[in-house]
């Protein structure tokens, strides 16, 4: 049973300031979604987003908690070094999940690495904490991440932060390509290379390889993650747009942001969920990058580790959590990049019968 329920009554005529949405209003919307919800499984059928398969490829997951389990037992600190949303994206799950980690029973014991999260690949930077770390060096682990994407970085850039980077003792490098520069520049170094598929609008999907080193890391319990990843796979598919929780939470933005008022602000009232918000909205905002077109200005979407059962306040969206765990932070995340998925579609006007304009779409 899922651990995350909406509550949007404050998006409801009589609360949202006249404003808000009658019944037959969100049957129109319920009409104008459940299209775009059939398109988004065909795509997952057709192997367009393949990231969204990671809660069932035991070969990968597989893979990930070898590497967790080598990183767990023989380091005292992670350093990933990304740039764009594929270090933000980690850092901010990796702070959400270190964090909530204590209300996770068997975790309270573990002794984890600390984790660094580099934004960019600067050989100042790199440099500083090479230093930093000293004879220590031999107790880090260092993970490069760079996508096929050349306009996410500064080619010279990357390039010499491989060269830094062969003098450290383990490296491990990312990439979602073969073909891609890093992979080439990691087999010139013979440097082992996990390859994961990009994601929404090309960022690092969490639900990864990368993704779950990262938290397997963090001693979280990763088999839970995809656990709760796999039941809100089974949800967010659903095409009864009111038995969609992604669904429902994509299309009550979109009316908004059609409407001049704000979208994807997050808060929070636990200081642990922080980082998970700011994800949260760092990757529905995404969605609304190549359509400036849409003003938002007032709409809030508010996160609650337990269900809020206070009087609906105007032009809100609550997101409820019953508790933070593994478990409930697989569904999230998963949650999150479906509803990311669906809004982009309603922003872009719902329109891809073009089948190259369809696959365009979906890569990012």
């Amino acid at each position: 049973m899922s651990g995350i329920s909406l509550n949007y009554e404050g998006c409801l005529t009589g609360s949202a300031g006249g404003k808000g949405l009658d019944s037959g209003q969100m049957d129109i919307l319920a009409q104008k979604v459940t299209p775009l919800i059939h398109k988004v499984n065909r795509a997952r059928n057709d192997g367009l987003t393949p990231y969204r398969d990671m809660p069932y490829n035991q070969l990968r997951y597989d893979r990930a908690v070898a590497w967790a389990e080598k990183i767990r037992g023989g380091y005292d600190y992670v350093i990933f070094i990304g740039s764009g949303n594929w270090s933000r994206g980690i850092n901010m799950l990796t702070e959400s999940l270190s964090s909530s980690k204590a209300l996770d029973g068997n975790d309270l014991e573990c002794k984890c690495p600390r984790m660094l999260v580099l934004e960019g690949y600067f050989h100042d930077q790199i440099s500083a904490v090479i230093n930093r770390l000293g004879e220590k060096i031999t107790r880090a682990f260092f993970v490069i991440a760079a996508d096929s994407r050349k306009n996410e970085y500064n080619e010279s850039d990357l390039k010499c932060a491989f060269e830094q980077l062969r003098q450290v003792p383990d490296l491990l490098a990312v990439t979602d390509s073969e073909s891609s520069l890093p992979a080439k520049l990691a087999a010139r170094g013979g440097i082992e290379t996990l390859f994961v598929p990009a994601g929404f609008q090309g960022e690092l999907p969490l639900l990864s390889e990368a993704g779950l080193l990262c938290a397997g890391a963090a001693g979280i319990d990763t088999e839970k993650m995809l656990s709760g990843a796999r039941a809100m796979d089974s949800q967010v598919s659903r095409e009864d747009f009111y038995k969609n929780p992604a669904a429902v939470n994509a299309a009550l933005n979109w009316y908004y942001a059609d409407q001049g008022m704000k979208v994807f602000q997050a808060y929070t009232d636990k200081e642990h969920l922080g980082s998970l918000s700011a994800w949260y909205s760092l990757t529905c905002c995404g969605a609304l990058q190549c359509f400036p077109g849409i003003n938002a200005e007032e709409l809030k979407t508010y996160i609650y580790s337990k269900p809020e059962t206070d009087e609906a306040e105007k032009n809100v969206i609550r997101i409820n959590l019953d508790k933070i765990d593994a478990y409930s932070l697989g569904e999230f995340v998963y949650f999150t990049e479906v509803t990311a998925l669906i809004f982009e579609r309603l922003a872009a006007g719902g329109e891809e019968d073009d089948d190259e304009q369809y696959k365009k779409w979906l890569s990012g």
